[in-house]
């Protein structure tokens, strides 16, 4: 191990500190069960918040993968097809999450070609994709990732809106241990019996009744974290922050004080 500025550089694998992308705690497992209990009825102001969020038609499932899944089937693809992945870093990075779910179906880019079929858009870390309408000019069909970008918009509110479907991942952003998001901004039929669909509608629910204020947390947490890190870069502690690998692991801490 080194220690090098009052700090353990390569601490022993037991002793690494832990970071998650989910709020979720052990206690959470009683409150949500409480949450699941109660058999009030949302009233329409939260229902309107509600599908404000998720859209009038979405389906539930148990990961975001499985939604990734779900919205791919639908475009018949073929084996030397292509789906254009973009970023709103464009950084080399891209989750296996996504690019494992396509490849069940096709191949994938970062650049469009004459095979490009789909266009798969991933807003990244709470940072929407700044040009969706450049995008919808391509007059190719549209997956929208909101896995990290649930809470996020544009002064025009249209993120989530510009493609045939929309994903999100319940638990980077409530304390919950699974839940994906389909949303459906087409005419395409929902399955609508998931034996876990009243839970996490119940959960979604719950939460976003005080949405303002985590929204406004997050923020906090996460203007905080870059302070520090603009802070550490000035004292060359971070002298290696412009490579691209290191970036994106500052991008990822920031995720996680930005969910917390």
């Amino acid at each position: 191990m080194i220690f090098y500025k009052e700090q353990i550089i390569n601490p022993e694998n037991f002793r690494q500190p832990s970071f998650f992308i989910s709020p979720f705690r052990t206690s959470d497992l009683g409150q949500n069960d409480t949450i699941i209990k109660d058999d009030s009825v949302p009233d329409d102001e939260l229902l309107k918040k509600y599908y404000s969020f998720f859209g009038e038609k979405h389906e539930f499932f148990l990961r975001g993968k499985e939604a990734i899944h779900q919205a791919l089937s639908f475009y018949n693809l073929k084996k030397d097809d292509e789906v254009l992945i973009i970023t709103t870093t464009s950084n080399l990075y891209i989750s296996s999450c996504v690019t494992k779910e396509i490849e069940k179906f096709c191949h994938w880019s970062r650049e469009k070609t004459n095979k490009t079929k789909l266009i798969f858009v991933i807003h990244e870390f709470g940072k929407i994709f700044p040009d969706m309408e450049r995008i919808k000019s391509y007059n190719i069909p549209i997956i929208e990732d909101c896995a990290m970008s649930m809470l996020s918009n544009n002064s025009q509110n249209q993120i989530g809106k510009s493609g045939d479907f929309t994903i999100y991942s319940i638990p980077k952003f409530f304390p919950v241990q699974f839940g994906g998001i389909l949303r459906f901004n087409n005419n395409h039929k929902l399955k609508s019996d998931q034996p876990y669909r009243n839970y996490l509608r119940k959960i979604c629910l719950h939460y976003l009744k005080n949405i303002e204020h985590i929204i406004t947390q997050r923020k906090t947490n996460n203007q905080y974290l870059i302070s520090k890190l603009k802070k550490s870069a000035s004292n060359h502690s971070l002298i290696i922050l412009n490579m691209k690998p290191l970036l994106f692991v500052c991008l990822k801490i920031t995720a996680v004080i930005y969910l917390s």
